[in-house]
């Protein structure tokens, strides 16, 4: 029932008898902390003389709930004009849908600026009570170095770090290192690498092989889709067995069933190469898995994997590891693409961490379970360092699955 002048009054009075009983009591003051204590007895005096009904009371308390979140002031510094601004927006869009509306957010755009400096002075001049950027990999290196007095989201990741400053980023060696990791704690010891012949991939396997304590057995490159065949048979040592089964075949004058024998000096296969390439090697390899080598690939960086996503029929016949989001485009329905891309991801997940700062709730980040992002379980690592930790997959037969 809706609260009645009558009511109202009683209400305000038990308020106030509360307040003036709390006050006078130190023991009861100390005990609850004043104005929760004041709360409780009073929540518990409407309860107990009927003043309001279950509904409005419920109603009262969620908007007094809401009105007690402190407004705070976030400022994003953004490429939102440029080369980079379709990142810059993407990231932005993200942010408004992510952030507590109680909250204010300023963006400042890093394209008008010449120098890192001179837009950090803009960025000051809003009074920040927290700020989300920069992105590009030099301005983070300034912005550590000038070591910021107001708290700061990166979304970028360097190896250096500063107080104040929290850094969130899913780089090309990141992903490597932990699929090194990935592979070592499921006991694989040799490995074949397959590598195409680029300066993002080559970034990929440097990563790769510094993380990776196993013996590294033999290396095989290539630059383009027709060398994927010679430079898969050279590494897997399949040539004499793919010519001892055409010589077979036409003896018997038919396509006899058979697959090519490979070398048994390695357990794992690694590709690291661009979607549509690793698809391709994965269905030249698919004969692998039935002589106890797996099959793993590793994103190269050189075209979005959230754009092939959408256009793409089959995933091939191996493990990767994954974003959440990606994963989601991957398990499409009736072929209808999400809205989500890299930068949207970051973006929420810069949101995510923006809320858990001004909510005071950081030390979920430390927690076994992490937190759910878009890009990943989110962890508190040192030096401020934001870990992802990817999900592992199995892309086959057109489909995605999440491996435990």
């Amino acid at each position: 029932m809706p609260v009645s002048l009558h009511n109202y009054q009683k209400i305000m009075n038990t308020w106030h008898n509360n307040r003036l009983f709390i006050s006078h009591c130190p023991r009861m003051n100390q005990q609850h902390k004043g104005k929760k204590a004041i709360m409780v007895m009073w929540i518990h005096t409407l309860i107990r003389q009927q003043l309001m009904s279950k509904t409005s009371l419920m109603i009262f308390l969620l908007f007094l709930g809401i009105s007690q979140v402190k407004a705070a002031t976030l400022v994003a510094l953004l490429p939102m004009t440029g080369t980079q601004a379709l990142a810059g927006k993407e990231i932005a869009k993200a942010l408004q849908n992510q952030l507590n509306i109680k909250h204010k957010l300023i963006f400042v755009d890093r394209h008008r600026y010449s120098d890192f400096a001179s837009a950090w002075e803009t960025v000051m001049q809003h009074k920040p009570d927290l700020v989300v950027g920069p992105i590009a990999m030099e301005d983070v290196a300034e912005l550590i170095l000038s070591q910021p007095s107001v708290p700061t989201i990166a979304l970028n990741r360097l190896a250096e770090s500063a107080p104040n400053v929290w850094q969130i980023g899913l780089s090309l060696e990141y992903t490597a290192i932990q699929l090194a990791e990935t592979l070592r704690e499921q006991g694989h010891e040799r490995a074949l690498l397959l590598i195409h012949d680029s300066p993002t991939a080559e970034r990929s396997w440097k990563a790769f092989l510094a993380a990776w304590n196993g013996n590294l057995v033999d290396v095989a490159s290539f630059s383009s889709l027709r060398d994927i065949k010679q430079a898969n048979r050279r590494l897997l040592h399949s040539s004499p067995s793919i010519e001892r089964i055409k010589s077979l075949r036409n003896v018997l004058q038919n396509k006899a069933e058979a697959s090519p024998w490979v070398r048994q000096d390695a357990d794992v296969l690694m590709m690291i190469s661009p979607l549509h390439e690793a698809i391709e090697l994965s269905f030249r390899t698919d004969h692998v898995w039935s002589q106890g080598m797996s099959v793993y690939w590793l994103d190269s960086g050189q075209q979005p994997v959230d754009e092939f996503v959408a256009t793409s029929v089959n995933w091939g016949r191996m493990h990767t590891l994954m974003s959440p989001y990606l994963i989601h485009a991957m398990q499409r329905t009736n072929d209808v693409q999400p809205e989500q891309n890299f930068f949207r991801a970051l973006g929420h997940d810069g949101g995510l961490l923006a809320n858990l700062m001004f909510d005071q709730q950081l030390d979920q980040l430390t927690s076994s379970d992490g937190v759910a992002g878009k890009l990943g379980k989110l962890s508190l690592q040192a030096g401020g360092k934001i870990g992802i930790e990817l999900s592992q997959v199995w892309l086959g037969g057109g489909t995605v699955e999440a491996v435990e």
